[in-house]
């Protein structure tokens, strides 16, 4: 089975101040991007070779897919609420649904380069 899927926050504590929720504590970042996505819309589709990614949604639920490339009938499909993650390893083909207009926050351990970007399709 996967090696990959949904997280939760290591830290979830509130207060008459707030909440605080710690999203990751392990690996190391060197990428890290706060997405805004519309309703209906669709995010992904497209899996990495050399990066490892995670996706935290601080507001919405989103759908999410995975495949594995290297054995593709092994997929996982599973509904990410407000503060839940999934962890997105090389070669996991992934794809995200928004069931409604939400904001998350994007980790990378790889830089996004245009020059040579990480993403990928099955032709």
């Amino acid at each position: 089975m996967f090696e990959v899927g949904k997280i939760s926050c290591y830290m979830n504590q509130s207060d008459r101040r707030g909440l605080f929720l710690g999203l990751v504590n392990q690996g190391v970042w060197q990428e890290i991007n706060f997405v805004k996505t519309q309703a209906a819309q669709i995010r992904g589709g497209h899996f990495h070779t050399r990066t490892n990614e995670v996706i935290f949604l601080v507001r919405s639920r989103a759908e999410v897919e995975l495949q594995d490339c290297d054995n593709p009938q092994q997929k996982q499909q599973f509904i990410l609420n407000p503060g839940e993650g999934v962890q997105i390893k090389p070669y996991m083909l992934h794809t995200l649904r928004y069931i409604e207009d939400s904001e998350q926050i994007a980790l990378l351990d790889v830089p996004f380069d245009p020059a040579d970007p990480d993403l990928h399709t099955f032709t």
